[in-house]
């Protein structure tokens, strides 16, 4: 049965994500080439409504957080270490990397030269932040920025659902993007939140029709994270519409919209400058990834089959519960949801939504994938969109068990990565 599990696996990601990917493909440049009349703008929600609905959401999602942890230690016979150890566990993993990039810069010696593989955008934002207020420390400004950017992106998130979807569906998206199951690493020293905040600008600034902030933001968000150049493929879709609607031909619309695309490059361009400068070589964080961490460019049939192998046999058994299961059960459940959306989302998030799980899911050895699935901004929306009650609370009970497990997983056992 576990062989059978094994080899059935990888298959059936992989046809649900084809699946959506054929039908996004048509429905993309099929829309983006003949575009009809852009429709009528939704009513805009008054900001102050919309701010404290994300400021509730806010405090309640990161209160459970901590309650979950809280109960989880006190269940499990460990609350004082969790109570006295509040710094520690909530900067864990890959967190000190980014302090260390913050606090020091890029360095070449010990185990700190390993630190270039991690993106600039979030720590050089941090240690600037410090530099001009230094009465709080760097850790204090690693969290305020992260939970700043935060509620910024739930903002921007909660703008560009209304826009599309209504505010009824943008309300929800809000409330599960900041109840999502591995909510807990935009809050706490990691890239996730700019990433995230940098993403949500560009898209909504393509969307109505910014092109040059698109462009910007794009680029800050392949300064943070390389999955920042898919800021692309949403821009690419509303600069071919903006060419056609001009008059332009398909070919010359096709073409020239590519090359407005390029600039977003430029945060990536600038990290490998940074490489060279640091390293000598701009590919230094390739040797690095492959060398240290053991990933390399991959598939997600790849991903999808180790993942699967490994949750059966794990090289390490505390992995099994905090990288196998929760990263098979985030792959499946992201490609049943993007095959069953493909017809009814909003053609740029779904190409954007299968593009970046190719990007993020391909790396041999990943380990991180809810991490990543979770900053994938298309997925809150096409929750928000479940009409029907019953699936609705189906949906949401699933994912109200998979937070209290992600969120026990780091607090409790500390092995969520």
């Amino acid at each position: 049965m576990t062989d059978l599990f094994i080899g059935i696996y990888p298959y059936v990601v992989c046809a649900l994500l084809l699946y959506a990917l054929i039908v996004a493909l048509r429905r993309y440049f099929v829309g983006a080439l003949n575009p009809a009349e852009a429709p009528a703008s939704k009513p805009s929600a008054p900001a102050f409504a919309v701010l404290r609905t994300i400021l509730i959401a806010f405090v309640l999602s990161r209160a459970l957080i901590w309650t979950v942890g809280y109960v989880g230690n006190a269940l499990s016979g460990s609350l004082d270490t969790y109570l006295d150890n509040q710094l520690f566990i909530w900067t864990q993993w890959d967190a000190p990397h980014y302090l260390g990039i913050a606090e020091n810069g890029y360095v070449t010696e010990g185990d700190a030269r390993l630190h270039i593989v991690f993106y600039p955008l979030y720590p050089y934002l941090v240690r600037g932040l410090h530099a001009i207020f230094p009465f709080l420390s760097i850790t204090a400004w690693a969290f305020i920025v992260s939970n700043a950017a935060l509620l910024g992106a739930a903002y921007v998130l909660f703008r560009l659902a209304e826009g599309t979807y209504g505010s009824r569906c943008a309300r929800r998206a809000v409330w599960l993007f900041l109840f999502c199951p591995t909510g807990m690493f935009f809050s706490i020293p990691y890239t996730e939140s700019i990433f995230l905040l940098s993403t949500l600008l560009s898209v909504l600034s393509a969307r109505k029709q910014r092109f040059l902030c698109a462009l910007l933001f794009g680029a800050l968000a392949s300064f943070s994270r390389l999955p920042g150049a898919v800021c692309a493929v949403p821009l690419y879709y509303e600069l071919i519409r903006a060419a056609r609607r001009r008059g332009d031909g398909k070919a010359r619309a096709l073409l020239m919209s590519s090359l407005k695309c390029l600039p977003i490059l430029s945060g990536f361009a600038a990290y490998m400058i940074i490489n060279a400068v640091v390293t000598g070589n701009p590919f230094q964080f390739l040797i690095y990834q492959r060398g240290h961490w053991g990933q390399s460019a991959g598939s997600v049939f790849r991903t999808a089959r180790y993942t699967a192998y490994y949750l059966v046999h794990p090289n390490v058994d505390w992995y099994r519960w905090g990288v196998w299961i929760p990263q098979s059960a985030f792959l499946l459940l992201s490609a049943v949801m993007l095959a069953l959306s493909a017809r009814r989302l909003n053609a740029p998030d779904l190409a954007y939504a299968l593009m970046y799980e190719n990007v993020v899911i391909s790396p041999t050895m990943l380990i991180s994938g809810p991490r990543y699935l979770c900053a994938m901004y298309p997925a809150h929306l096409i929750l928000a969109r479940i009409r029907r009650r019953w699936a609705r609370a189906l949906v949401y009970a699933l994912l109200a068990a998979l937070y209290i497990y992600c969120v026990w997983m780091y607090t409790v056992n500390r092995i969520l990565l």
